[in-house]
């Protein structure tokens, strides 16, 4: 077996040097002094995920590819997650390497070392690990160092920011936790640098080992919470993939301090909203909770109604993202999820992204402090649209003011239904006809008859004849205006009696 005694640690050179190896330095000579933290012998194409950073990979030549430019990307990638070297075995299966492989491994620098046929794997890798003993004990005391720091941290006030700032000097990475919407998600850690994020970007969703670092799940209650990075400060460092699950399950404490903080905070704002739906509390007060709860006082608000049609369907989900993009916001369920939340496009993309599927309608803006009744009735009609037309979600417009005229009681507008547009509902039940479809066409056509018979598949003759169906069902002509305005709001009803499954708000 291959020894050297009293030594601390061993390079690429002292691998090379010794007399026992034989090894000849291929390319990448300056890549000498790199520290082989181990041995890992891999006949596989793409060894990274079993990798930690600082090997030296032992190969008889089968993960390598023949190509060129295959050469080269293999190359790249073992550089970039930190291989210090590959050894290849004499006499085995490997291919030439390339002159451009070779050369890419002089600029990265990469060294490459040929082995004699004789030379053992097994006595490699005992060399390393003998030579490497006390860097096994560094990461010993390394873990130990979290562990008290952990310890203190429950013992004590400390507060997160000093314990991400201890954790990052003791183990020798820069941390990073980021949310799904790649925020911080705990006070203290810094945005990743540009670097970090694109080297993510690249990294697939199970991969461990990244340039530098190792990228790992942070998951609380069945849900993940964040990616913690870990990018060691020094190339030298020990601490190596067990130091950073190790930080993955001490930075879980305060993760989960934080998700039982949100769940406080949302039936905090479930009252609230409960208050406002019910037309409790002066604008004043309502103006204050807001505020309490991070709403900006000058920033309009939206209501949002929000309808499962999926059995995976989890509102806390919908809190977390929004939570995730540090925005605001009141959530209350009323069979539909119904949220306050500011008027900005990220909150809208926080919503609608969600992993299942929704039906979402949007009130038009209303300043903090105001009454919820009319933009409650416009979220509903939004939601009315969507169930109706299929969409994911739909916001409402100045264009949809007309259907405030509508009476909000749920009785009332089912009478308006019966009365204008029930006559339709029957025939087209009897008939399995499309009246009430052909004619909500037409009016988004401004009664234009050839371009809504052409959404509609159908002779434009064909839908004049639909037409005079309508009018004679109804009773009312829609070339005179009283018949056009009952048949408008007739649909108008139909579309928002489609999203009523709640009670109003009294107000």
């Amino acid at each position: 077996m291959l020894r050297l005694a009293n030594v601390p640690g061993i390079t690429v050179r002292g691998l090379v040097e010794s007399p026992r190896l034989k090894a000849k330095v291929l390319a990448g000579a300056d890549g000498l002094e790199a520290a082989v933290a181990w041995a890992h012998v891999a006949e596989v194409v793409d060894p990274v995920p079993f990798l930690e950073g600082g090997e030296l990979i032992l190969t008889g030549g089968l993960g390598i590819p023949q190509a060129a430019e295959d050469q080269v990307k293999y190359l790249r990638r073992l550089h970039e997650h930190g291989v210090v070297g590959v050894a290849i075995a004499g006499g085995g299966f490997a291919p030439p390497l390339t002159p451009a492989a070779l050369a890419e491994a002089d600029r990265l620098p990469l060294s490459l070392l040929d082995l004699p046929f004789e030379v053992s794997f097994v006595d490699i890798a005992r060399l390393v690990a003998s030579s490497n003993e006390r860097g096994g004990q560094d990461r010993l005391v390394k873990h130990l160092q979290i562990f008290e720091t952990l310890q203190e941290y429950q013992a004590s006030a400390m507060p997160v920011e000093e314990l991400v700032e201890r954790l990052s000097v003791v183990s020798g990475f820069e941390l990073y936790a980021t949310s799904p919407a790649g925020t911080p998600i705990l006070p203290g850690l810094p945005v990743p640098p540009p670097e970090v994020v694109e080297s993510r970007a690249h990294a697939s969703y199970d991969q461990v080992a990244i340039p530098g670092g190792y990228v790992l799940p942070l998951v609380v209650a069945g849900r993940m919470a964040a990616e913690l990075t870990a990018i060691r400060r020094n190339k030298r460092s020990p601490a190596g993939l067990a130091a950073a699950q190790y930080l993955a399950t001490v930075l879980g404490i305060p993760l989960r301090d934080l998700y039982q903080s949100r769940e406080a905070e949302r039936r905090e704002g479930a009252e609230i909203l409960s208050r406002l739906l019910g037309g409790d509390g002066s604008s004043r007060e309502t103006a204050s909770d807001l505020v309490e709860r991070g709403f900006e006082p000058m920033r309009e608000l939206v209501v949002v109604l929000i309808r499962s049609r999926d059995e995976r369907f989890d509102d806390a989900e919908i809190n977390h993202r929004l939570c995730d993009r540090r925005l605001p916001s009141l959530l209350a369920t009323r069979e539909d999820l119904v949220a306050v939340v500011p008027d900005v496009e990220e909150a809208m993309v926080a919503i609608e992204q969600v992993d299942f599927e929704v039906a979402v309608g949007v009130s038009g803006p209303f300043a903090p402090g105001k009454a919820i009744a009319v933009p409650w009735r416009q979220a509903r009609w939004s939601l009315g649209q969507a169930v109706a037309h299929g969409r994911r979600l739909v916001r409402f417009t100045p264009a949809d003011a007309a259907s405030e005229w509508l009476p909000i009681d749920r009785g009332q507008l089912r009478g308006v239904v019966d009365d204008i547009v029930g006559p339709l509902l029957r025939y087209d039940s009897a008939h399995g006809s499309e009246l009430v479809e052909s004619l909500r066409t037409l009016l988004r056509h401004n009664r234009r008859i050839k371009p809504a018979a052409a959404q509609l598949g159908i002779h434009h003759h064909t839908l004049a004849y639909r037409m005079r169906t309508v009018e004679r069902l109804s009773g009312r002509p829609l070339k005179e205006l009283h018949g056009l305005v009952d048949l408008w709001l007739g649909m108008k009803a139909l579309d928002l009696l489609s999203g009523e499954r709640q009670s109003p708000p009294d107000t």
